[in-house]
């Protein structure tokens, strides 16, 4: 996500793959939403745990 994220503030273009390519976008709002996507995960990760758990123990006990 972050590379996609990086990738739309350089304007279509991953500086990693073009060295002499500089990205004079606005990098800022590639953190902002990589923090973002973090901060859904880390929200959605107990409720997937507890599915998971749920799932896999269902019948057993």
């Amino acid at each position: 996500m972050s590379l996609l994220f990086l990738m739309i503030d350089c304007g279509g273009h991953l500086p990693a793959f073009h060295p002499e390519f500089v990205c004079n976008g606005n990098p800022g709002m590639s953190i902002k939403l990589t923090l973002a996507t973090l901060g859904l995960t880390v929200i959605a990760l107990p409720s997937a745990l507890r599915a998971f758990i749920i799932e896999k123990f269902d019948g057993k006990y």
